[in-house]
């Protein structure tokens, strides 16, 4: 082969491979959104719902005006994401889809930073391509990309975070511009999700391997920016007492009275059971509604190239700041997720595979061959590529097969039941509290479906619901009362005649 015709298809190659990875991307992420996952889950509805509010008043669903974090069932939800999509929602209005495609277009874009820093790394655009195509087909980051929940922006900030703390571990001056760039990404990400309250100060922290004594000066910088953006998280937490920590409370063992060393007993258990290659490679979470049953979440080639990483990264990087800096994140990222009594969280644990794919980009930049190497290195290199791509059929294969199946685990059966209720032509709605706050399921389906709002009433229990109207409940069916249509979790009922609008 000449060198023109070498030259010109090294050059064509990485065309051809973005080619291929955007149309694939693009086919696959969009795919079968509707209904897969089917339904949508009560902390989906109070997202979109909040989102909605927002976007036409300012205002969450409790009327509190521009909130730092959004009251809901037993919790305060995160910020960003809410806000975001009420960007949306403000162009759009209120769907479903279109939440649906938010979560799936930041999957997207968290993907293509993955390749960035590939490429930035290895300066090479063809370990950048093929780095962004696994993180996108990877099984843990497609499957929260599916979910309207906060932690799909999650990825996004955090590579934002990890590319510009990579620029800067690389620079000898460090602009005061840039400085607050990572600043603001930090504290972004402090705001994203539930763990990031405690990952993004253990962040902060770690910045402290890129060289203190020659960068005290700047890295003081950062913390201290980062420390104003906490100035609303810190306002609220004394304004709202034990608000941040109340679901952490009920999911945690720490609030319980056991002793500190049986807490640390557990912690050290629960870390071993996150880094257990088994749930990682083979079952992944046992949640449906985090992850399809039967498969891995992650790749076994590419954990093999992590691991091969973190070898060498030991071996042969332990004084560059910023590999150094890759490990301590990797350690990090599974303390949020230890210290609650869920073992391998995929939402809670989300950190973890991103420092696993970046570990994994010095193996694959080392493994891939130049046109001018000899066939058992292209044998080599090409068996990799088709292990992943024989584990990604088939998680994409059984995705698609039981994916729509979860319908229990995404409420998917109220609208049936809301839809059954309102056909009985019934003058308000009423929802009983009790068991759930199924509230906000009527108040975002209501809602899609153009109702007045005003019509949906809520109650504590059923022993206070009046007569002659529709009610909605989690709860059985009183008696003397006939039920309207009870699907899984949900009953529609009434009691007496129904009074029309």
């Amino acid at each position: 082969m000449s060198s023109h015709r070498s030259g010109f298809l090294s050059r064509l190659l990485p065309i051809v491979g973005l080619i291929l990875f955007l149309s694939a991307c693009f086919v696959v992420n969009f795919r079968g959104l509707r209904t897969n996952p089917p339904g949508f889950f009560l902390d989906e509805s109070s997202i979109s719902y909040n989102a909605f509010t927002i976007s036409q008043t300012g205002r969450d669903e409790d009327g509190v005006l521009w909130p730092v974090y959004f009251r809901a069932f037993g919790e305060y939800k995160n910020p960003t994401y809410i806000y975001l999509l009420a960007g949306i929602f403000k162009l759009t209005g209120p769907s479903i889809l279109v939440a649906r495609m938010f979560s799936a277009t930041l999957g997207l874009l968290a993907s293509v930073l993955v390749g960035v820093l590939a490429f930035l790394i290895s300066r090479r655009t063809t370990v950048g391509i093929l780095m962004g195509t696994v993180a996108f087909f990877t099984p843990w980051l497609f499957e929260i990309s599916r979910l309207v929940f906060e932690v799909a922006l999650f990825p996004l900030i955090l590579m934002l975070f990890l590319i510009q703390a990579y620029r800067l571990s690389k620079k000898e001056d460090w602009l005061w511009g840039e400085e607050f760039l990572l600043a603001l990404t930090l504290g972004v990400l402090t705001y994203t999700y539930s763990i990031g309250r405690l990952f993004g100060p253990l962040m902060a922290i770690g910045l402290l391997f890129f060289r203190p004594r020659a960068r005290g000066a700047q890295i003081l910088r950062i913390w201290f920016c980062y420390f104003l953006s906490l100035i609303p998280l810190l306002a609220f937490h004394f304004s709202h007492p034990h608000a941040l920590f109340q679901r952490f409370d009920t999911i945690s063992y720490l609030s319980g009275e056991s002793s500190i060393a049986a807490k640390t007993g557990q912690f050290l258990t629960h870390v071993a059971g996150n880094i257990n290659p088994w749930p990682l490679l083979m079952t992944g979470d046992p949640n449906p509604r985090h992850h399809i049953q039967g498969v891995g979440s992650f790749f076994v080639v590419v954990f093999l190239l992590s691991l091969y990483g973190i070898y060498w990264c030991l071996r042969t990087q332990r004084n560059d700041p910023w590999w150094r800096f890759v490990l301590y994140g990797l350690v990090v990222s599974l303390i949020p997720a230890s210290l609650t009594q869920d073992v391998f969280h995929t939402l809670r644990l989300i950190p973890y595979p991103l420092f696993l794919l970046i570990l994994a980009i010095p193996s694959l930049s080392a493994l891939m061959p130049s046109s001018s190497q000899n066939a058992w290195r292209w044998a080599l290199f090409l068996s990799l590529i088709a292990g992943i791509m024989l584990q990604e059929v088939s998680f994409q294969k059984l995705y698609i097969q039981d994916g729509p199946n979860r319908g229990v685990h995404f409420d998917a059966d109220f609208p049936i039941v809301f839809d059954a209720a309102l056909a009985t032509g019934s003058r308000s709605i009423v929802i009983v509290e009790a068991g759930g706050p199924l509230y906000i399921h009527a108040y975002w389906y209501g809602l899609l479906q153009k109702l007045d709002l005003s019509r949906l009433i809520r109650i504590p229990d059923a022993a206070s619901a009046p007569p002659g109207y529709a009610v909605l409940t989690y709860q059985g069916v009183p008696a003397g009362c006939r039920t309207l249509r009870h699907e899984t979790w949900f009953t529609a009922y009434s009691c007496g005649k129904v009074a029309g609008n």
